[in-house]
């Protein structure tokens, strides 16, 4: 079975199958007649560079990240009701900012950046009694909506959206169950970090992509998924459907 990973991945796709993946990313799919015109824009979605998309949006807003504006360099999108913890949709401002972190007792966070990112305060020393240890989970989304440089695609069989984006979310609900806060962050805290943020109020309320996209918009309007992290999210709404489903099946069996 071919993957994201292999070169001839969506020339294997049925035009059905490519119109729905495009649909999906928000492409309009109207003006492309041929099978290979449906193949080249999906090529390209897999070559979006997320850190260039938030340059283009400050720039679109008017925006520095340091500057003092109604998009704030990070918002909260959730509470734990029990263990008391937040959950932050920021920017690289945020991440790399000790009494931004320290004020809001962050004490982990979700790099949703490309791997060769900065983790600013990693490498701290574990005694440093001014500051508390950084946790951190490093999540590339991007990686995982083109399935590219990690094992499998999202659309093979056995790499489905919810099952990859889980690990986020485990790591996101140990941290705020205890207590501690969390900053999922990206460049701009729009794109790959709202995409997670959108995916955790999913995971958390049961509620669709449509929905909890809105509501993360309430609270941080920058956050906007788009292309292959939209189509990410709405894989993730089809296999959580399958779930539900599949888990109400076995309490009625």
């Amino acid at each position: 079975m071919s993957t994201e990973n292999d070169e001839n991945y969506y020339e294997s796709m049925s035009i059905k199958e490519l119109r729905e993946h495009l649909t999906q990313s928000g492409v309009d799919c109207s003006a492309f007649l041929e099978k290979s015109e449906l193949v080249a824009a999906a090529k390209r979605l897999d070559l979006t560079d997320y850190d260039e998309e938030a340059r283009k949006l400050f720039a679109q807003l008017n925006l520095q990240p340091t500057r003092e504006t109604q998009y704030s360099n990070l918002n909260a999108i959730w509470r734990d009701p029990t263990g008391g913890g937040t959950v932050y949709v920021g920017n690289q401002m945020a991440a790399s900012n000790r009494r931004t972190l320290k004020e809001r007792n962050i004490t982990a966070i979700v790099n949703c950046q490309g791997l060769e990112s900065k983790n600013y305060f990693e490498d701290d020393e574990d005694d440093d009694e001014e500051n508390d240890k950084i946790t951190y989970f490093r999540f590339p989304v991007s990686y995982l909506a083109h399935g590219s440089r990690i094992g499998t695609g999202m659309f093979a069989k056995k790499q489905g959206a919810l099952k990859g984006m889980t690990p986020s979310f485990e790591f996101i609900d140990q941290q705020i169950s205890a207590g501690h806060s969390v900053l999922v962050h990206c460049l701009a805290g729009a794109h790959r970090a709202g995409t997670v943020g959108v995916g955790y109020l999913m995971y958390k309320t049961d509620m669709g992509v449509d929905d909890a996209l809105a509501t993360a918009k309430k609270c941080r309007p920058i956050i906007s998924p788009f292309a292959t992290l939209l189509a990410l999210l709405s894989h993730l709404e089809k296999d959580m459907e399958q779930e539900r489903k599949r888990k109400e099946k076995e309490i009625k069996s």
